[in-house]
């Protein structure tokens, strides 16, 4: 009966170490340093526990079931799977074979399990010459370079080793348009506008496509400029502007007085005083209202609103309008009420959602009248900023503009990220300040009714409309820490109006007018950053009551009179309602009567069926200013017998007329300007005794183009995407 027991534990030991062989040598190597490596083997072990096995060898050697060594590796403890392992030494630069025996108590010994080789690592291969890659230099400017802002760095760079030709690349991290070809080893200047520390890179690419992994790099610390010295009080000194390309892009609005979009977005979205923002897309107005408040009283009134920074991922904006229902909690006992509230975009992206409202921010008013209106985010901090005008009356009677409990009178910072509410921004001047409410960046306004930030600086410029005496511009830099105290109604510009206008704490303003020349009321506008360079980086604004238009350069504080070179953008009384500012950087003007224009854009074509030139006419067949359809520009010609200049000339009786039937009906450029036109422009060239025959000529003209071409449809809008 033993020695039967001890013969079926045997057979269980050879089955088991066969099931071993046949599943547990699959094994893995790793390979080690020198001429040697250590192998790990891993085995099933299938045997109950206690297992019949009390051990296992390895047989180890250089040619197939031949071994010449042998690796003692005992029981071993299996893991939860019940493998076992082991590692052993092999050599590393021939064949290894190797197999397992398993064995008994009893000194019974399993038969070799199957055989696992390891093949020889090939030999490396021989090493082959390789092109080095390049080694970019930059070789101007120096390592580090300090700049202020609006200065210019030349850069210039090479390369060694490679093969060549090399290409260049240079990376400039700045946002700024017109930096060079970047192919080149010397790229040329780069102006730097924006104050900040930017890294400009080379790296360098070979014939043999070899990168160089470490680009040469150099650092700009680029300053902010202190700004210049504005000019004397007044615009009269102002030189007249070159001439420039203004396009009108749309008409029959309702009332226009605000237009913006969200940084990037190719639509345009003007709010109507109604209470309606409407969608300009590719040239049309859409059928459907983005936003209908549904006011319906003639108290009521939008003022502005502004999309967050991130709109494209929030779809959140803001609006700010006049409410006289009495429903505000805030404003229950008071007629008027200038309104804060938050949006939320609908399903459909031209298309917001009514219901969403919240309002924020609700500020009884004494009057309906200096209701400030603009409301803007900062491009450095992301705070909304919000224009509170006095509330009205004459003189500012309840001393808002002064007081610190009051928000009226004042320019308000507040941080609307909460989901509800909104929160006091730690750094805000007078946060915890007794007596002053933690909302107020400014103090000292009448009616800010257009404010804007530089979108590329970050720079703050106010307009504040004055009463009887002066108009101003205040500026902060992108930097500044706020608190400042314009002065109303303290003063009216540098103009004293009560005591104390002598206190050096008061801020006095970047730039004033005096109410001359129909002056009267400023409507604050934009630093221009859109593509035309002339403009680029001028402050535009003009005033209600004149029509006129101007721009200060922030850089040298020269000003530049541009009424005339804008047209019909400007140089109409009670017109300009607000400039807006596109998606991109363009800038527009929006005249109360439904015309919007857009400064710096392309040429007003004889093909956009518009009345650019305003003689009456529209494109070919009509306007006599239009004798192609492909022209380029609807001009104001001499034949229109139209008196496009204002001097009370028309046509051929006109000095500013070089020739009769060409040329444009500008202003002469030396005293052909007003009244009877004066002696020092050009003559036309049919003389003023033929000037009888213009009527008649102009009147069979035109007679005959309408029978020879049919009268285009008229269509109001012509808009470029790219605003």
């Amino acid at each position: 009966m033993k020695s039967r027991r001890t013969h079926i534990r045997f057979i269980r030991l050879a089955r088991a170490t066969r099931l071993v062989a046949i599943i547990g040598l699959i094994m893995f190597g790793l390979a080690a340093n020198g001429h040697a490596r250590t192998v790990t083997l891993r085995w099933y072990d299938p045997n109950p526990d206690p297992s019949p096995v009390s051990g296992f060898q390895l047989h180890v050697g250089t040619e197939s079931r031949n071994y010449t060594l042998v690796y003692e590796v005992g029981m071993l403890e299996p893991d939860e799977d019940r493998v076992r392992s082991a590692s052993v030494e092999i050599p590393d630069t021939v064949d290894v074979y190797v197999a397992m025996t398993s064995y008994a108590d009893d000194g019974s010994v399993s038969p070799l399990s199957n055989e696992k080789v390891w093949a020889a690592p090939p030999p490396p291969p021989l090493p082959l010459p390789l092109p080095l890659p390049p080694n970019a230099q930059i070789t101007a400017p120096e390592k580090t370079v300090t700049i202020t802002a609006g200065e210019t760095v030349f850069f210039s760079g090479n390369a060694e080793l490679g093969r060549k030709p090399y290409n260049y690349e240079w990376d400039f991290d700045f946002g700024r348009s017109g930096v060079p070809d970047s192919s080149a080893a010397t790229p040329g200047s780069v102006t730097f506008d924006i104050p900040g520390n930017f890294t400009v890179r080379l790296g360098v690419t070979d014939a043999d496509g070899s990168v160089d992994a470490s680009p040469a790099e150099t650092s700009i610390n680029v300053e902010a400029a202190d700004l210049p010295e504005p000019p004397p009080i007044g615009n009269g000194s102002f030189p007249a502007g070159d001439s420039a390309v203004v396009e009108q892009i749309a008409s029959g609005l309702t009332s226009p007085v605000y237009l913006t979009a969200p940084r990037g977005d190719p639509r345009l979205f003007v709010a109507e005083a109604g209470g309606v923002i409407r969608i300009i897309d590719n040239g049309t107005i859409l059928p459907t209202p983005f936003l209908d408040l549904g006011f319906n009283s003639t108290e009521q009134e939008l003022l502005s609103f502004a999309f967050e920074p991130e709109y494209d991922k929030t779809g959140t904006f803001y609006v700010h309008w006049i409410d006289d229902s009495g429903d505000s909690d805030d404003c229950l006992d008071s007629d008027y009420c200038v309104v804060l509230s938050r949006f939320e975009i609908g399903s459909d992206a031209d298309v917001a959602d009514p219901s969403s409202e919240e309002v924020l921010l609700a500020v009884p008013q004494p009057f309906d009248s200096q209701n400030g209106g603009a409301i803007a985010f900062s491009p450095v901090d992301g705070f909304l900023y919000i224009g509170m005008g006095d509330g009205g009356s004459t003189d500012d009677p309840f001393n808002v503009s002064q007081d610190g409990s009051e928000l009226l009178g004042k320019l308000l910072r507040i941080d609307v990220s909460p989901d509800s509410g909104y929160a006091i921004p730690d750094d805000n001047p007078f946060k915890g300040v007794a007596g002053v409410r933690d909302e107020i960046w400014a103090f000292g306004v009448r009616n800010p009714y257009r404010f804007s930030f530089d979108r590329d600086l970050g720079d703050l410029w106010l307009a504040d409309e004055g009463q009887d005496l002066r108009e101003e511009i205040n500026h902060e830099p992108a930097d500044g820490p706020g608190g400042n105290n314009y002065g109303w109604d303290v003063m009216e510009g540098t103009a004293c109006t009560s005591p104390g206008c002598d206190d050096e704490s008061l801020t006095p303003p970047y730039h004033e007018y005096a109410h001359d020349d129909d002056s009267c009321s400023i409507t604050g506008g934009y630093v221009y950053r859109g593509t035309e360079d002339t403009l680029y980086g001028e402050y535009f604004y003009g005033d209600y009551c004149s029509g006129a238009i101007w721009s200060i350069n922030p850089n040298t504080g020269a000003g530049t009179n541009w009424t005339a070179a804008f047209g019909r953008a400007a140089g109409k009384r009670f017109e300009i309602a607000s400039f807006g500012e596109g998606g991109g950087g363009a800038l527009f003007v929006l005249h109360e009567n439904g015309d919007i224009f857009r400064i710096g854009a392309v040429a007003p074509a004889c093909s956009d069926q518009l009345d650019n030139d305003g003689d009456g006419g529209i494109d070919t067949g009509r306007d006599p200013g239009c004798r192609d359809e492909n022209s380029d520009i609807e001009d104001p010609v001499c034949n229109d017998g139209i008196d496009n200049d204002g001097d009370d000339m028309i046509d051929a009786l006109d000095p500013e007329c070089e020739a009769a039937w060409a040329t444009s009906e500008a202003v002469a450029e030396d005293g052909g300007g007003g009244g009877g036109g004066g002696g020092g422009g050009k003559k036309c060239g049919l003389g003023a005794e033929l000037a009888f025959l213009l009527p008649p000529v102009m009147w069979l003209r035109r007679r005959r183009r309408s029978h020879s071409e049919p009268a285009p449809q008229l269509s109001r809008f012509s808009l470029d995407r790219n605003a």
